[in-house]
């Protein structure tokens, strides 16, 4: 199964972009760090793993090259992720920062442990 990030806005310590489901639905804004941090573009295998940071289940993005450990999670500013992806409902333009990040990650995690093939992420 193939989902999407597109990124949308780039300022000087942040990219801002829309997650699409499987059927090409826009159904989370995400937030990344700068160019220089952020994931290569490309298409990479969603897999549930323990975070030793989080003491939890997290999904992280495999196969990053020169890259580990890169998850996807809760973070409403640049300060909450370090080369990650954060997920939100909404985005609130003047602060540059997503909103309802909990909530977003809690539903897109529950999304992913009931599927039953593989998960793909391209990143654009």
């Amino acid at each position: 199964m193939e989902i999407t990030l597109e990124r949308k806005q780039k300022f000087d310590d942040r990219m801002i972009g829309a997650f699409y489901d499987q059927n090409g639905k826009f159904t989370y804004y995400t937030l990344e760090l700068d160019e220089a941090h952020a994931i290569p573009t490309g298409r990479y295998k969603l897999e549930f793993h323990w975070s030793h940071k989080r003491q939890a289940m997290s999904i992280f993005v495999m196969d990053v090259p020169g890259r580990d450990a890169i998850e996807i999670h809760i973070a409403n500013y640049p300060s909450d992720i370090h080369g990650c992806i954060g997920l939100g409902k909404s985005f609130d333009a003047p602060d540059k920062t997503l909103i309802q990040s909990e909530l977003a990650v809690s539903e897109f995690y529950e999304w992913f442990a009931l599927q039953k093939e593989d998960v793909f992420l391209n990143i654009t």
